[in-house]
């Protein structure tokens, strides 16, 4: 799933410790929690939070697609997420992180600096009908509570239904809490959130990239880059060695090679065994085909 995609993407670039709270409906909660658990992870921890327990409270907001009440919980996440988290990234599960998501965090300095709600990309081009593209986000969960986030998007929402025709969605309204609320958000540079069709717009090439949506490839380009990292499993993930010790390949002599399992000492031998027996494996179903003659 884009999800999976989007989790491997951070994984594989990461050199720190990451927790992953994710919002999604009770099927893909099974599927995902037991790819966590099998993945055991080093210093990576997770909750999830079910899409019903807060589809009610934005369900009241005309929508076009019912996609879209889903995607509307993003204004709800100081809400979702417990008191003691009070700051967070939002991404949206089209998108693929292509470098150290800790770069990224590290823009939370500004917002403690500037005691802005939250910052994001300004990719668009300026007009009257401005509208952010908010698939990267980063809140300032505390600043917002105090802040009265709640009563804030309130306000825009209730402002839109006096308006004809006004699609909601999670731009639309963190575009007009903006445009209401001068000061609240900080600019990140735009390598962070690239429409590749308007990559121009950014005037870097592809190498400085950090996240790239996946929707604005080519077929070609998005199976390339989605393959990539699908051909990650637990094993490559958790990018630790099996022992502490260094295993050093042994000085040659009289050009002679020794055997493989000489180059590791019997204690080593054992870690291996041991890490071996308390990996937990999935196992995949399948089926051989039968051609059935009676």
């Amino acid at each position: 799933s884009s999800t999976v995609t989007l989790m491997k993407s951070i994984l594989v670039s990461r050199y720190s410790s990451l927790y992953f709270h994710i919002i999604l409906d009770s099927f893909n909660q099974v599927v995902l929690s037991k790819l966590m658990d099998t993945w055991l992870l080093p210093s990576v921890n997770y909750s999830f939070y079910s899409i019903d327990d807060f589809r009610d409270s934005i369900s009241w907001i005309p929508n076009l697609h019912s996609s879209q009440l889903t995607e509307l919980l993003k204004i709800q996440i100081p809400l979702i997420l417990p008191s003691t988290v009070d700051r967070v990234i939002v991404l949206d599960t089209d998108v693929i992180v292509l470098s150290n998501i800790q770069e990224l965090w590290a823009f939370f300095w500004n917002l403690r600096i500037e005691n802005n709600l939250f910052a994001l990309v300004d990719n668009t081009p300026r007009g009257v009908h401005q509208l952010y593209d908010t698939s990267v986000l980063l809140f300032n969960l505390n600043a917002m509570r105090q802040a009265q986030w709640f009563h804030l998007w309130h306000i825009v929402v209730n402002d839109g239904l006096k308006m004809p025709l006004v699609s909601f969605s999670s731009d639309y309204i963190i575009s007009s809490i903006i445009t209401h609320f001068p000061g609240v958000h900080f600019i990140i540079p735009c390598v962070w959130n690239v429409h590749y069709k308007n990559r121009h717009a950014c005037g870097l090439n592809f190498s400085y990239y950090h996240i790239i949506q996946l929707n604005s490839l080519s077929s070609e380009e998005y199976h390339n880059l989605t393959s990539f990292y699908e051909q990650y499993d637990g094993k490559t993930l958790r990018r630790t060695e099996l022992c502490d010790t260094v295993i050093k390949k042994p000085v040659k002599q009289n050009k002679r090679r020794e055997p493989p399992l000489k180059q590791k000492t019997r204690r080593e031998m054992c870690q291996i065994l041991k890490r071996e027996s308390e990996q937990i494996f999935r196992t995949h179903l399948f089926y051989y085909g039968r051609k059935y003659k009676p």
